[in-house]
């Protein structure tokens, strides 16, 4: 195999980026490495090689979806803008652009706040959705779910209030910075 020849990262970087999917789940150190690779990478287009260049393009609009692994614990505030699955633990306040899963193994201990929600685990704080919060069977959630559209499936267990929002509180509902 020829060697590449890569103008602004190492090999490692490379081998990460490449390695990885746009459109795919990422560990936090990875996502956060990956982040920081399309930012050196998008500082100075020009400036990479053929192939740095042809993976920039690939991930310069990714939205770097992250996963908290099974027994991991991780603690916010975090302010994402891909999706975010919970497997593990995840302390604190948690904000994403889209969509916030919490799967069956998963604790989210904290205010949520997403376009929509899917938990089949449990979640102890508020949700604010501006789309669906869908509560699967086996889930269970203790706290205040604010939505214009809330789905508690049979099996589901739910200690807290339920508050429909209408369409004109919904449009108010801001994603900016």
């Amino acid at each position: 195999m020829s060697e590449l020849n890569l103008s602004l990262l190492n090999a490692t970087e490379y081998q990460l980026i490449s390695n990885a999917s746009p459109s795919g789940f990422h560990s936090p150190s990875d996502c956060w490495k990956l982040e920081e690779i399309v930012r050196k990478l998008g500082e100075n287009p020009r400036a990479g090689s053929k192939p740095e260049r042809k993976i920039f393009e690939r991930w310069k609009n990714s939205t770097f979806s992250i996963v908290i692994p099974s027994g991991e614990e991780v603690e916010g505030p975090w302010d994402r803008q891909g999706k975010v699955k919970i497997e593990g633990i995840f302390r604190g306040d948690l904000r994403s652009r889209d969509e916030i899963i919490v799967a069956q193994s998963g604790l989210a201990i904290g205010d949520l706040c997403a376009p929509s929600l899917i938990c089949t685990g449990t979640i102890e704080g508020n949700i604010l959705a501006s789309g669906k919060v869908l509560l699967n069977t086996g889930s269970q959630m203790l706290g205040k779910i604010s939505a214009p559209s809330i789905i508690i499936q049979e099996g589901a267990k739910f200690d807290g209030i339920c508050k429909i929002l209408s369409d004109k509180k919904n449009s108010l509902f801001s994603w900016k910075n």
